[in-house]
C-alpha cells in the first residue's frame, strides 16, 4: 500500500516546475497543497492552504494564528503519512502546525 505524502509549497508554480519528476514517479499517493491549487498541472488530490502573502498580515498575530488554525484543521482531516515542505513562507505556517499534530516533516532549504 502506498503512503500518502503531502507536498507543500506556497505557490503552484514551484510544484509544477521543480517537483515534476518526483510527482511522476508515483511512489507515493501525492497530495499537493498550495495557496493557488487551481494552477497545478497534475490530477492528484489538491488542497488549498492558507498563507498571508502581504507583509502586514504576516506580522499581525491575529491573522497569523487564524491562518495557522485553518491549516491545522485541513492537515488534521487529511492525515498524511509524510509531509514535505518546500518554501520559507509555507514553512513558517506549517512547521508549527506539524508540531501540534505531532507529525514529522521534511523542510527543504534552498536558494542561499
Amino acid at each position: 500500500m502506498k503512503k500518502n505524502l503531502l507536498l507543500i509549497s506556497t505557490r503552484a508554480i514551484t510544484l509544477n516546475n521543480f517537483f515534476d519528476k518526483f510527482i511522476r514517479t508515483k511512489k507515493f499517493n501525492f497530495i499537493l497543497g498550495c495557496y493557488d491549487p487551481n494552477n497545478l498541472k497534475y490530477n492528484n488530490r489538491k488542497i488549498k492552504l492558507h498563507f498571508d502573502l502581504s507583509f502586514f498580515r504576516l506580522i499581525n498575530p491575529l491573522f497569523f494564528f487564524l491562518k495557522l488554525f485553518k491549516n491545522y484543521k485541513i492537515l488534521n482531516e487529511i492525515k498524511p503519512d509524510y509531509i514535505l515542505i518546500n518554501t520559507p513562507l509555507a514553512s513558517l505556517y506549517l512547521r508549527l502546525v506539524v508540531f501540534f499534530l505531532k507529525k514529522k516533516s521534511i523542510y527543504i532549504v534552498h536558494g542561499f
